[in-house]
């Protein structure tokens, strides 16, 4: 990510001055660019609605960006680029009601680890944990799930500074219509400053992942998708071969991967060694079909 000057700073009268943007703003993937008139990084919900209001002031448009995981332009804007790094950790843990109040700009797999403490878990969630809640859940993350649905699903209520500058809270009950939209609302109704989720006790997934022609995932596709709580399927052009994952909950007792198997599992051969084979195809075109092969085998 380009750098960045943290809003809200106070000077020797004690006034607020806005934050600025040095360099460009590019996201995850590097394929989307913008440079925002400044970058603010509130610390509440107050702090989030004065910068709202002020930028109504200034006639600027107002965007909030997490991670930037989203392949979309989603966050580019060049007006103001608010983060919310500084608004992070749990409120509040209601174990009567099972659910679970989160500051918007908490990372996922920070809240991960910290319902795990708890002895809790979100029912489904995508399979990457970079995102900040509030991102993942605007933006539509999904995940996979027979029974299970998206993360926005998960949402029982959600609290937002709207363009005026106001803070409203939302649920089932509570400004209904605009909870219904805002779940998903790819920042269109507001800026989420917190979110609160269902939680369930934490649970195990056995994961099974093997290669499987692509004639026999559509032929038997159906069954399993019935057969597993998760079932996807990843395609490799150029050839026959697909690979498969199916996750299902289990009694356990937990078996994961050694930390050595793991790293050569998830970040040396499916993010390391991948992503050269993608850089390769990607400069030299005419040997993506053998690349493509050899990686459907690995």
């Amino acid at each position: 990510m380009s750098g960045t000057t943290t809003a809200g700073r106070t000077g020797p009268t004690g006034a607020r001055r806005p934050g600025t943007a040095s360099a460009p703003w590019r996201n995850w993937a590097g394929n989307v660019s913008s440079r925002p008139v400044r970058e603010e990084s509130p610390a509440s919900a107050e702090e989030l609605a004065e910068v709202v209001r002020r930028a109504a002031e200034d006639g600027l448009r107002v965007k909030t960006v997490g991670t930037g995981h989203s392949f979309t332009a989603i966050a580019a804007t060049d007006g103001v680029l608010v983060r919310p790094g500084l608004l992070t950790g749990i409120r509040r843990v209601d174990r009567e009601s099972m659910t679970v109040t989160v500051e918007s700009g908490t990372p996922l797999k920070r809240l991960n680890v910290a319902l795990a403490r708890e002895g809790l878990s979100l029912t489904n969630m995508g399979d990457i944990m970079e995102q900040t809640v509030a991102g993942a859940v605007s933006t539509g993350t999904h995940g996979t799930g027979r029974d299970s649905a998206s993360i926005a699903a998960q949402i029982r209520g959600l609290e937002l500074v709207t363009a005026d500058g106001r803070l409203l809270t939302c649920s089932e009950k509570e400004n209904p219509e605009i909870f219904a939209a805002a779940r998903i609302g790819l920042g269109a109704l507001g800026v989420i400053t917190a979110i609160t989720f269902a939680v369930e006790p934490v649970f195990l997934l056995t994961a099974r992942e093997e290669p499987m022609s692509f004639d026999r995932v559509t032929a038997e596709f159906d069954a399993l998708h019935a057969e597993n709580e998760h079932f996807e399927f990843y395609w490799f052009p150029h050839t026959d071969n697909c690979n498969t994952k199916r996750n299902n909950r289990s009694a356990g007792p937990a078996a994961p991967l050694g930390r050595v198997g793991g790293w050569i599992e998830d970040e040396l051969l499916s993010n390391g060694v991948f992503q050269l084979a993608c850089s390769l195809g990607r400069a030299v075109p005419p040997v993506i079909p053998a690349l493509a092969k050899v990686s459907s085998r690995a």
